[in-house]
């Protein structure tokens, strides 16, 4: 009776610890455990053990890189490298192989590299490290780089086909044999609810899709499906060119959505290597304008570039809604006027469709990005609002006690002169406090005013400011104009010298100043001086263009010096004598002289002009 008591009770005992260590389970964090102890969670902000490394300089390892058309192989050792040292000599390959050198911090990465082989790569004892350090012992490594990754993808980044003279779509691949496209088509009026894309590239395993106005789904039509061959040359890139225009027969209005990926791997399996974009055929190109009063546009043939006459254009909201539909005249020009224009939210411009008379279509979306002017300094100026003023000066920059002859034409938006409003014409110092003030009822007959404004002998130096302001409208022009003490230039330099020959050390070469006043009169008695600077000559021999020459760890610095200095004659001539000596003898490139030769005018102002004249300081380069 004892024993089958104690039997239960110890069930019950065993029960009871299992039932708690289910709970006490559930109860605990995620903390990890290790041989049924339970490790507490270590904080974000807890200090990681940095990696070590050995205190002398060792190879450790070696990564790869295959994302280029040719790989790569970095060789990563425990300390930094040098980049100013040559660590070619250090490095071995079998086979034998031209490669490039490149250091990044501690590794030596080898450039130029051959898929499909496994180079046996060979660091020879010696190799140093920045500290001074050299490696103790000869490593060899073998490489393995297999095969260049799969990849499909379109050629360029276009998202237009010429319609006429082009083969088709040049489709580009690399160790794929066979490509599957699909072909779908995507109708003009649904256009307005997408955005046509050079759409995404996706190598083999790596995911990737489009969304939202991206993407034709439920908007396009599967019109062609089909594979085409793009064998060619292992680990080279294959271009194949696809003729879509030809494959889908008589084109109609819309775009045309290509899906590429490798058929050789299967979708349900795993992601292929892929890409998708828009397109669309045509020999129409829309270029737009828009400004406040409305959009222009200019249809122009993609073939000719010639202006398209006879084009249906069509102005869509984003509610799909036709604003307008207007014909391009004889010069390819359609207007739509503001009102249509200005429309907000829905009933705002989003789309232009083009419809030529050869079947051709076009669109242009007004959500792209305007074309990238600002680098051609086409900035203009902003569109007047009420009224606009011109001011203009007899010129830029005044002596204390001269006067400025300022002249102002007003005009309204249309650039019809306005005579019959009051302003002010003001005249303000560089602090910014007003100086005069001319008054005026009106304009007069041409809309322009006319002041002199006098300057006081004791004004102050800078940059003084004109505004014309209107009543009612405020400022309408500005202009500026600088107050200093200037002298203007006097006399005339021109120098000869023969800046053809190269000039050899030790090698005299003279250099004629020619002075004259500008009134005329020779420049007589007057100092020259001239100043000597030898540099890099970037490109030393016409038959070489493009070629450097010298050391590439020889760097040149440049050398000053000046002439003996001298006065001109009674026919303002004067030669200055130019000898390089045996300066740059150690240079390694060539070099060439830029003489600055400076005339001092009676006051002390120098009139300068150069010459570059090559100068060798060795036979051979």
């Amino acid at each position: 009776m004892t024993t089958g008591l104690n039997g239960i009770g110890l069930g019950a005992v065993a029960l009871a610890l299992i039932l708690s260590a289910c709970g006490n389970q559930e109860a605990r964090t995620n903390g990890p455990v290790r041989d049924g102890i339970e490790l507490a969670d270590r904080s974000a902000s807890a200090p990681r053990p940095e990696p070590e490394y050995p205190d002398s300089f060792d190879y450790l390892r070696y990564r790869i890189d295959v994302s280029a058309a040719q790989p790569a192989a970095c060789f990563v050792f425990s300390q930094a490298l040098d980049p100013g040292v040559d660590y070619a000599p250090y490095v071995e390959l079998d086979p034998p192989a031209n490669v490039a050198l490149q250091i990044d911090g501690s590794s030596l990465c080898l450039g130029g590299l051959t898929f499909g082989q496994s180079p046996e790569v060979t660091l020879l004892e010696g190799l140093p490290s920045a500290e001074g350090d050299v490696l103790q012992t000869t490593e060899t490594t073998t490489i393995e780089f297999g095969d260049r990754p799969s990849y499909v993808g379109f050629s360029g980044d276009g998202v237009i086909l010429p319609r006429i003279d082009a083969d088709g779509i040049p489709i580009e691949t690399v160790n794929v044999d066979e490509v599957e496209i699909e072909v779908l088509r995507i109708t003009d009026r649904a256009l307005v609810f997408r955005e046509i894309t050079q759409g995404y590239t996706a190598s083999e395993n790596e995911w990737g899709y489009l969304y939202g106005e991206d993407s034709p789904n439920d908007v396009g039509r599967l019109i062609w499906q089909g594979t085409m061959d793009t064998s060619g040359e292992a680990n080279a890139p294959v271009v194949t060119v696809m003729p879509l225009a030809e494959t889908i027969g008589v084109l109609e209005p819309g775009a045309y959505f290509l899906r590429v990926r490798d058929a050789a791997v299967d979708e349900n399996e795993n992601q292929p290597a892929r890409s998708e974009r828009w397109f669309i055929i045509t020999d129409l190109a829309l270029t737009s304008y828009v400004g406040q009063d409305g959009i222009d546009v200019t249809v122009r043939s993609l073939q000719t570039g010639r202006p398209v006459e006879g084009v249906e254009i069509q102005l869509l909201a984003r509610s799909n809604e036709i604003l307008a539909t207007v014909e391009s005249n004889e010069n390819g020009r359609v207007r739509f006027d503001d009102p249509l224009t200005n429309g907000t939210d829905a009933n705002a411009p989003r789309l232009l469709t083009a419809y030529g008379p050869e079947g051709d279509f076009a669109v242009l979306d007004f959500n792209r990005s305007p074309v990238d002017l600002s680098e051609h300094n086409i900035n203009g100026r902003n569109t007047p609002v009420g009224a606009d003023a011109f001011l203009y000066l007899d010129r830029g920059i005044f002596r204390p006690g001269e006067t400025v002859h300022a002249t102002a034409l007003i005009r309204d938006r249309e650039a019809n002169a306005i005579a019959d409003r009051a302003g002010s014409f003001i005249l303000y110092a560089p602090n910014g406090i007003e100086s005069d003030r001319l008054r005026f009822d009106n304009a007069g007959m041409a809309g322009a005013i006319q002041h002199d404004f006098g300057i006081s002998t004791a004004a102050a130096r800078g940059i003084w400011r004109l505004a014309l302001e209107l009543d009612g409208v405020g400022v309408v022009g500005r202009a500026s104009f600088s107050v200093e003490d200037f002298v203007p230039q006097r006399i005339e330099l021109e120098i000869e010298a023969d800046d053809t020959t190269p000039l050899k050390t030790n090698e005299s070469r003279g250099i004629e100043a020619n002075v004259r006043f500008l009134y005329g009169a020779p420049g007589a008695g007057l100092p020259v001086e001239g100043e000597v600077r030898l540099e890099v000559d970037s490109s030393p021999f016409a038959a070489f263009s493009g070629y450097r020459f010298g050391l590439h760890d020889n760097a040149f610095q440049q050398i000053a010096y000046d002439l003996p200095d001298a006065i001109t004659d009674g026919a303002g001539r004067a030669v200055l004598g130019l000898n390089a000596g045996n300066r740059g003898v150690d240079a390694t490139q060539p070099l060439r002289a830029r003489v600055v030769v400076s005339a001092i005018e009676p006051g002390g102002r120098p009139v300068r002009d150069d010459v570059r004249i090559p100068y060798r300081s060795r036979d051979l380069y």
